[in-house]
């Protein structure tokens, strides 16, 4: 058994419980991606996870397509509210759910697409590891598919700011938006391939953007992984 996310910045009491980060508009990257995976497909017959759902927001799309959707968070003020949305946009076909991502109570090969955006990152190395082996378990042996969004690269400048913690792992930051969401691991290439080497295919982008005014560097990675 891992051991909870532990970290200065609680996203329940602190985050959610403030009403604070409850969006409302799917991902971008989210919506082009599914479109262009799922295309020619009977979206109806497909189930999708996201893991660390928040409170849904990229779920009533996928919804929308008409997939049967599940959501997983640490935040019971998080789900309760996606749950009450999804509800009163009309979707009835949704399973959200309050867990920890390192377990995660489904069957094995049960899921065509386990969606992660921006929660992995906010965890050590070890959960990241011991979530990703329990995404590759219920993902569904033919054409399962992990998604991966907003993996903070090392090269982020933000890190100056705070304290390792563990392995690219940081937290105490002092300024910059990490301040409010507390710990966050980052990560090199070589860094995500060991930790999805359990995949069978791998692909990876890297976006690298810069303040031209305070010179400071965001650096992401988002990942398309195969089982």
């Amino acid at each position: 058994m891992q051991d909870k996310r532990v970290s200065i910045v609680d996203w329940e009491k602190d985050i959610y419980a403030k009403g604070q980060q409850l969006n409302h508009w799917p991902y971008t990257n989210v919506v082009s991606d599914i479109i262009r995976l799922t295309k020619g497909k009977d979206r109806k017959e497909l189930k999708i996870l996201e893991i660390g759902c928040g409170t849904g927001n990229n779920l009533w799309f996928a919804a929308e397509l008409g997939m049967q959707v599940y959501g997983l968070d640490i935040s019971e003020t998080a789900i309760q509210y996606g749950k009450s949305r999804l509800a009163q946009l009309g979707f009835k076909n949704t399973d959200l759910r309050v867990g920890d991502i390192t377990r995660l109570d489904w069957e094995d090969n049960y899921f065509d697409i386990v969606l992660d955006r921006g929660a992995l990152t906010q965890n050590n190395y070890q959960r990241i590891g011991a979530c990703l082996q329990e995404v590759k378990r219920i993902l569904k042996k033919e054409d399962g598919i992990m998604l991966s969004y907003t993996l903070f690269g090392l090269n982020t400048s933000a890190i100056k700011y705070a304290k390792e913690v563990s392995k690219n792992t940081f937290d105490y930051f002092t300024d910059s938006k990490f301040k409010n969401v507390g710990l966050t691991s980052f990560f090199g290439k070589n860094d995500i391939e060991e930790l999805f080497s359990g995949f069978s295919t791998l692909t990876i982008h890297k976006n690298l953007e810069e303040d031209l005014q305070t010179r400071d560097q965001r650096e992401t990675y988002s990942v398309i992984a195969k089982r």
